[in-house]
């Protein structure tokens, strides 16, 4: 099926000489397998990986019955991803890019969360917006439906945070939601 067609298209790619990058979109049916997901992808020389967590939007803001099975809590995602992570420090290698995971569920990932924006505009992967090119920037229209919670304001990320998905909330209430204190130390292996 289509994971011998992604294994397939990945030899093509690398025999052309053309560096492969990853991006697997974490959800209920296949958080839990992100470590064999990294294993099998890095045994195949890749090196790069993004992993998405869910936006609950268009059709996963649709009680269809497939959005449902799809729906899985960030804290859920974010162990996963730390689990799997384990395998990346093994091997000296960068651990995955992270897109729509809060700071306050998984600390210490924060220099590689791509939904960060620090001062003056600069993105936590160390590229600079525009000023004027703002508002046409996924990374500023894909904050535009953020909430931040009372408790956000006394933690130390709620400046460069964009904050939860209203409809996150609506789903899951803001119990993941806690605010971080003092600033993490970057991911060092450890236990969450």
């Amino acid at each position: 099926g289509a994971l011998a067609k992604v294994l397939r298209s990945i030899e093509n790619f690398q025999a052309a000489g053309i560096s492969v990058q990853v991006a697997i979109v974490a959800h209920r049916l296949n958080h839990a397998y992100l470590a064999d997901f990294f294993r099998l992808f890095l045994e195949r020389g890749v090196r790069r990986f993004t992993v998405l967590y869910l936006r609950y939007h268009g059709h996963m803001d649709v009680p269809d019955g497939r959005s449902e099975k799809l729906r899985v809590r960030m804290t859920d995602v974010a162990r996963s991803v730390h689990e799997a992570s384990q395998i990346f420090l093994e091997r000296g290698l960068t651990t995955p890019r992270l897109c729509h995971i809060l700071p306050c569920v998984l600390p210490g990932y924060e220099s590689r969360m791509d939904n960060l924006t620090l001062p003056e505009g600069r993105l936590s992967d160390g590229h600079y917006l525009d000023p004027d090119t703002r508002s046409r920037s996924s990374e500023w229209v894909d904050h535009k439906d953020k909430v931040k919670l009372p408790q956000c304001s006394r933690c130390v990320m709620t400046e460069i945070c964009p904050g939860v998905e209203g409809v996150y909330l609506k789903l899951y209430g803001d119990g993941e939601i806690r605010p971080l204190l003092k600033k993490p130390l970057p991911f060092s292996g450890k236990r969450l």
